[in-house]
C-alpha cells in the first residue's frame, strides 16, 4: 500500500479529551470537542501524553492516526504508531494533535518517491496522456531520468546541443543509371552524425536484372558489413531485395558508408539502396 501524506489540524496547539473511553483496538473515538472545520484528513493525534496536571504520562501514551471525522467522532483509526502501544484510555484522557514522527516519515517517503533528498528528480509517474499547451517549467528544474512510451511534437523539439539517442537514421542512396560491372563503387560515400544499430538494408531497382541476379555491398570504413554479399542480391528479373541479417550492424559517429556491386553485369537500372538504423 502507498504511504499517504498526513494534514495537520488548522490550529496549532490544538488540544482536546476523550468524551467515552477508547478501547484497545478501537476504530472510533469520541472526542469531547465537535472538531468540524479544524481537524483534516487524514490525521494523527496523541492521546495520554500527559496527565490532567500536565505530567509526562510515557507508559499510557499512544499515536493513533484517523481517516474520517463527523462532530466530536474520529473513525478509521490505526492504534499504537510510532512505537507506542495500542491500548485502553479512560474518559477525559487528553488528545493532542501534533506532528511526529509517523507524519514526518509519510512525508519523506511520499517526497523521496519522485526526488532525491536535495529536491532533484530522479522519476516520474507513469503518464498515459500530457496536456501541455500551458506547461509552466521551472527554470532551474533538473530530471535525471524520464521514461516517455509515445511522445508527440507538433512544432519544434529543440534540445540546446543535448546527444539524442535512439532516433531513426535512414542513409539513402539514389543510382541513376544501371549497374554493369563487378566491384563497382556507385553513389556517393555517407557520414553517419550519430551512433546507432542497423535493422535492415533494402534495394528496389526501377527496372528489373534483366541478365543476371545483382549482388550489392555495403562498406563502412571499406569493410563489407555483410557477411555474405550474395545475400544482399536483386534476383535476376527482380527489381527488390530486403535483408535483415547483417553481420556487422552497429556504427560510430563519423564512420562511412559506401555501396557498389560484386557480380557482373545485370542491366538493372536506377536503383535506390536504403539503411534503417536508430
Amino acid at each position: 500500500m502507498a504511504t499517504q501524506l498526513y494534514r495537520v489540524p488548522t490550529q496549532n496547539n490544538l488540544q482536546t479529551t476523550l468524551n467515552a473511553q477508547m478501547a484497545q483496538g478501537a476504530s472510533t473515538c469520541i472526542l469531547a470537542t465537535d472538531l468540524s472545520g479544524v481537524v483534516r484528513l487524514p490525521g494523527i493525534f496523541v492521546v495520554d501524553r500527559v496527565d490532567a496536571s500536565g505530567n509526562k504520562t510515557p507508559n499510557a501514551r499512544e499515536y493513533i492516526s484517523f481517516t474520517g471525522q463527523s462532530g466530536t467522532t474520529l473513525s478509521g483509526l490505526t492504534k499504537g504508531l510510532g512505537g507506542s502501544t495500542d491500548q485502553l484510555h479512560n474518559v477525559g484522557a487528553i488528545v493532542e494533535f501534533v506532528p511526529d514522527v509517523v507524519w514526518e516519515d509519510a512525508m519523506h517517503q511520499v517526497i523521496t518517491h519522485e526526488h532525491d533528498v536535495y529536491g532533484q528528480h530522479i522519476s516520474l509517474a507513469s503518464l498515459y496522456v500530457a496536456n501541455t499547451l500551458n506547461l509552466a517549467v521551472p527554470s532551474n528544474a533538473s530530471i535525471q531520468r524520464e521514461d516517455v512510451q509515445n511522445s508527440f511534437v507538433h512544432n519544434a523539439l529543440n534540445t540546446s546541443g543535448a546527444s539524442l539517442q535512439g532516433f531513426q537514421i535512414r542513409p539513402v542512396w539514389a543510382l541513376p543509371g544501371g549497374a554493369s560491372g563487378p566491384s563497382v563503387p556507385m553513389g556517393v560515400p555517407l557520414v553517419m552524425t550519430d551512433p546507432g544499430t542497423i535493422s535492415w538494408i533494402s534495394a528496389v531497382a526501377q527496372g528489373p536484372a534483366s541478365q543476371a541476379s545483382l549482388a550489392l555491398t555495403i562498406r563502412k570504413n571499406g569493410v563489407d558489413i555483410l557477411a555474405n554479399s550474395y545475400l544482399f542480391m536483386i534476383p535476376m528479373n527482380g527489381t527488390y531485395i530486403s535483408l535483415a541479417s547483417i553481420a556487422t550492424n552497429t556504427f560510430n559517429q563519423g564512420d562511412v558508408f559506401t555501396v557498389g556491386t560484386s557480380t557482373a553485369s545485370s542491366m538493372a537500372r536506377d536503383i535506390t539502396i536504403q539503411m534503417y538504423a536508430r
